[in-house]
């Protein structure tokens, strides 16, 4: 039975070993048996965490019962010993109790007295095991706890994208690297923080707040563009969404910052390259369509009426490419403007 419990008796008297054996094992329990001292401290060296309870006779040859006590209680101090004793003298009660022992039974003693000990002492044994087993479920969960957390932290903490977290009241409860790195301020002024004194981008403080303090039940996130730096070096997409229990209520607000930068450069040049391209090809273009329109007004002479057909045609697509080229050099002119903020609903 993997629950039953074992006890331990040592005592040099043949007839007391079994007498203790015979009885205890008639209420289910596995009772060990050892002769003198040295042979029951090899049996609590061997399987200590299996023993509950031991009985120990005081007087034994050789090693003493006292002796045998103070090796326990170097062994596993937690182990329950309850002493026997001939004499039944206080004196020799009062100093076991001292060096740890949990109980005493005097000889001669009945089957009765010997099982009311020993389930006492079971029964404080078994509490012990229960307390023990909660305080490493404890432990196990405080370290299981500290270790996700720690994950958490290196997950976070190794994202290319900033985060900041604040809570329902607007102090800023987590960031990491990244968040400091692209908005140019310092980990200490963000975390402990309310968002007055983080000195953040206004647009990005403003729509946080917002996102804290809206009654819009349709209100789920905003995304927009920040450039960072006095002079707009650097160019963010902030994207800010709420958090909210199961009840809707605000406990929060979540921002992933992207820097966008070198998309932003990548635009530039892409808009120069049309501008210049569209640029070169609206002067060629115009002056064909002049030449064109001087043909057809026949100021350079006469024209057939097949030749004014082929003409007009190729005056019409001109000026469709010269309308082509106007759209691209306006698309140029709004890509050069900052990108208009949205609510994602």
């Amino acid at each position: 039975m993997p629950d039953q419990a074992q006890i331990l008796v040592i005592d040099d008297e043949q007839i007391m070993r079994e007498g203790c054996s015979r009885i205890l094992s008639k209420d289910g329990w596995a009772v060990i048996c050892a002769e003198n001292g040295t042979k029951g401290l090899e049996e609590i060296k061997g399987q200590s965490e299996k023993i509950d309870v031991i009985l120990l006779d005081l007087m034994m040859p050789g090693m003493s019962g006292m002796e045998v006590l103070d090796h326990v209680r170097t062994i596993d101090p937690n182990l329950l010993v309850i002493v026997i004793t001939g004499y039944a003298t206080v004196e020799s009660a009062v100093e076991a109790m001292k060096k740890g022992a949990y109980d005493f039974i005097p000889k001669p003693f009945t089957p009765d007295q010997l099982r009311i000990v020993v389930r006492r002492a079971l029964e404080k044994r078994a509490l012990q095991k229960e307390a023990e087993f909660l305080r490493r479920e404890r432990e196990k969960s405080l370290r299981d706890i500290a270790t996700e957390k720690s994950k958490v932290k290196t997950i976070i903490n190794c994202m290319g994208d900033g985060v900041l977290v604040c809570d329902r009241d607007g102090c800023v409860v987590l960031s990491n690297p990244a968040a400091s790195r692209m908005l140019k301020i310092s980990e200490s002024s963000l975390l402990g923080n309310f968002l007055p004194q983080c000195n953040l981008h206004s647009e990005l403080a403003k729509t946080i707040q917002e996102s804290l303090t809206t009654k819009d039940v349709s209100y789920t996130s905003v995304s927009q563009e920040l450039g960072i730096g006095e002079s707009g070096e650097s160019f963010l997409r902030a994207h800010t969404a709420p958090v909210k229990n199961d009840l809707g209520e605000t406990m929060g607000s979540v921002t992933v910052l992207q820097d966008i930068s070198h998309l932003k450069e990548l635009d530039k040049m892409k808009s120069e390259f049309i501008a210049m391209v569209t640029h070169e090809l609206r002067a060629p273009i115009a002056a064909v369509e002049q030449q064109l329109t001087v043909i057809l007004n026949k100021m350079a002479g006469e024209v057939t009426q097949k030749q004014e057909q082929l003409l007009s045609r190729a005056k019409e697509r001109t000026k469709g490419l010269l309308d082509l080229i106007k759209d691209l050099l306006d698309l140029s002119k709004k890509e050069e403007r900052k990108m208009v903020q949205y609510k994602e609903l």
